[in-house]
């Protein structure tokens, strides 16, 4: 199995394109999962079946730390295919995230939409 994970982290395909709802600017990203943590995450019935999806989630702007923004009320806003678990995936990797908080800290308090697609090789 480790073998397995190897491979499958070498060869995942990840997407995050994350973008405001109300896009003045697109979100500075200081820390986002690597391919390595999206493995850890994928679902194991659906690794298992051999079974790629994707899922996005909405999530709001936290107040972090300092300069730094965390991710907030995340929410499942899209998963393909439906119940194989994709969606709670992606929320379970939103402590993964850490955003550049504007210098007046207007963007506490918004929404971003972050997809990440799951590939196998």
């Amino acid at each position: 199995m480790k073998h397995l994970w190897r491979y499958v982290i070498s060869t995942l395909v990840i997407c995050i394109l994350p973008a405001f709802a109300d896009a003045e600017e697109a979100p500075r990203w200081i820390k986002t999962p690597d391919a390595a943590a999206i493995a850890r995450f994928y679902p194991r019935a659906a690794f298992q079946s051999r079974i790629e999806g994707s899922a996005a989630m909405d999530c709001q702007i936290g107040p972090g730390d300092g300069e730094v923004g965390n991710l907030a009320n995340c929410r499942v806003s899209q998963e393909s295919p439906a119940g194989m678990g994709f969606g709670e995936a992606v929320l379970n990797m939103a402590p993964l995230f850490r955003m550049q908080l504007r210098p007046d800290r207007s963007n506490v308090g918004g929404w971003v939409r972050i997809p990440i697609g799951f590939r196998l090789p």
